[in-house]
């Protein structure tokens, strides 16, 4: 409602990447993003999406759509993640666009996010890390018809090889969780590594896009 109010018009990655290769973006572009895949992002964030006249990525983890599909117990928004075919009836419509925020690397499995492990070898862990992103990439293609051009950091992890790693499996973008403002150029590299604002609920809307507003503004100025 804030934004629509102020004239910011969404944007998503088919947007930005139309961008790079020489069309143009709407005035005041700002980006929402939704991280893990919950169903709420549809169920409650949809309607008021659509509403404003706003859209919105949702960067899904493939453990978490694969565990919602074998699940016994009730299913409710306060917990529940989008099983493969309701990430698939979200990409059809025109407020979600999916991305990959990986298979697996969320927890149990050793790693904290897309971190290299201390004791691991580089090309060891550069493997694992494409094996892991590649499989979220086919299980997408294959289960939901989509194949997302973003990688989106686990925890907002990431290094130089991760980089590597991201632009070798094709991604076109990446996003962590570093709070900053992002300059988009025609030049491709600028979608890696963006920045993102995490939206406290405890904030007034007012208060939380001014105080971002005025660090774009000081950045501005110091360029």
């Amino acid at each position: 409602k804030y934004l629509y109010e102020n004239g910011y018009n969404a944007v998503d990655f088919s947007d930005l990447l139309k961008y790079i290769e020489g069309g143009e973006l709407p005035v005041k572009p700002v980006m929402i993003t939704f991280d893990d895949g919950f169903i709420n992002n549809v169920d409650i964030c949809g309607p008021i999406l659509k509403k404003y006249s706003m859209k919105a990525v949702i960067s899904v983890v493939g453990v978490y759509a694969q565990a919602e599909e074998e699940c016994t117990w009730k299913r409710s928004d306060n917990y529940s993640y989008l099983k493969w075919e309701e990430i698939k009836e979200a990409s059809q419509g025109d407020i979600f666009e999916i991305q990959n925020h990986s298979y697996n690397m969320h927890g149990g499995n050793g790693r904290q996010g897309a971190k290299k492990k201390d004791e691991e070898r580089e090309e060891a862990f550069i493997c694992s890390i494409e094996d892991d992103m590649l499989k979220m990439q086919g299980l997408l293609t294959d289960k939901c018809g989509v194949t997302p051009v973003c990688f989106t950091y686990p925890f907002g992890y990431f290094n130089k090889c991760t980089e590597r790693a991201v632009k070798k499996c094709g991604f076109r973008a990446s996003m962590t969780c570093y709070e900053k403002i992002n300059e988009i150029t025609r030049d491709k590299q600028s979608l890696y590594a963006l920045g993102r604002y995490n939206r406290p609920a405890d904030k007034d809307t007012a208060e939380f896009f001014k105080n971002i507003i005025c660090r774009a503004e000081d950045t501005q100025q110091n360029t």
